[in-house]
């Protein structure tokens, strides 16, 4: 077997865990696979080893593999520079939803974004310090 053919394989696991709803068995990934089910078990042990959050549930009666849920899990979405200020501004801009669900849950997200890239924070400051703001914005931003 190429090697090519192990890293492909372990993707279209990737991609099918990834895609299935409830998880799938080593059968049913082997058969999607055209491989034997412990060629199968190899590849999933790998990909643990490697890092991916790969884990296994019983559901009735049955061995099924799945991705965690990043979303039930609050595992952290990596987020690039601009994507942060995206963020930070149409949050600024969302003010008029205040005191509903849409703009708490907005804030929720927001809070530990921030406060997991303080690289963003000092750089948002130096950005917004030499700009002149109305003062009534200027008690509203929160970093």
């Amino acid at each position: 077997m190429a090697r090519g053919d192990q890293l492909s394989r372990q993707w279209r696991i990737i991609q099918t865990l990834n895609t299935s709803k409830i998880g799938k068995s080593a059968a049913d990934l082997a058969e999607d696979l055209d491989c034997n089910p412990r060629t199968v078990y190899r590849d999933l042990e790998a990909l643990q080893t490697a890092g991916f959050p790969i884990y296994i549930e019983k559901v009735d009666g049955k061995n099924l593999w799945s991705l965690l849920d990043t979303m039930r899990h609050h595992i952290p979405i990596p987020f690039n520079l601009m994507e942060l200020m995206a963020l930070y501004f149409s949050r600024d801009m969302m003010r008029v939803f205040k005191n509903t669900v849409f703009y708490d849950n907005l804030e929720s997200l927001c809070l530990p974004l921030f406060q997991m890239k303080p690289a963003f924070s000092s750089l948002l400051c130096s950005i917004l310090k030499p700009i002149q703001m109305h003062p009534s914005y200027s008690d509203n931003i929160l970093i």
